[in-house]
């Protein structure tokens, strides 16, 4: 599969991932931001998750924990990872007196490493939870999926993720979805893992 290909995260990487619920639900949409990552592949990875989920009193956006090869935690429903595709990175972190460090620098301090991990929920919890004007002619109800594509054009706007069109990237997950489902009743575990083909 094109795109496919991207074995490794580092920290600071922004990534899509689909979650499956196991229960027949539809699947679980959520972004990514790796925190600790392992040399060799995702097995001890962990990552700060942005999604929403639907409470008693409507939808909420939440960050949770995640090792993101295994599960999506943090109380907040089960669900196993089947996709991950890379669709962006944070660079450097900036402070107000004027210093920088990268991801890898802030996981070495408490306080940086906190920063990293909050650093992009101002932009994701200001997201509506209703449908956005620019999905009104697709979509007809809110849910995790529209408040993805919500967030990759929040993303987009402040330069940290480059994609186009939110459209052909949700198409590009859902296909990567379904050859991990595939792959799934083949025999084979794991996540389907990518650079996405249109976030470069």
């Amino acid at each position: 599969m094109a795109g496919i290909g991207y074995p490794i995260s580092q920290p600071g990487d922004i990534v899509a991932a689909v979650f499956s619920t196991g229960d027949g639900a539809p699947p679980h949409w959520a972004m990514l931001l790796f925190l600790e990552c392992n040399s060799t592949g995702l097995g001890n990875a962990t990552a700060a998750v942005y999604h929403v989920r639907e409470g008693a009193r409507g939808w909420v956006f939440e960050t949770v924990p995640c090792v993101p090869e295994i599960e999506l935690g943090g109380g907040s429903g089960s669900g196993r990872c089947k996709v991950l595709v890379k669709i962006g990175s944070i660079k450097t972190i900036a402070f107000q007196d004027g210093s920088y460090i990268t991801p890898t620098q802030a996981l070495l301090n408490r306080t940086h490493r906190n920063h990293l991990k909050t650093l992009l929920v101002p932009l994701l919890q200001q997201i509506p939870m209703r449908v956005p004007p620019e999905d009104r002619m697709l979509e007809t109800r809110f849910d995790r999926r529209v408040w993805f594509r919500a967030a990759v054009r929040v993303l987009r706007a402040s330069g940290l993720v480059r994609c186009e069109r939110v459209g052909l990237l949700e198409e590009e997950c859902k296909e990567y979805f379904r050859e991990a489902s595939r792959r799934e009743r083949r025999g084979y575990a794991g996540v389907v893992r990518a650079v996405s083909i249109h976030g470069r």
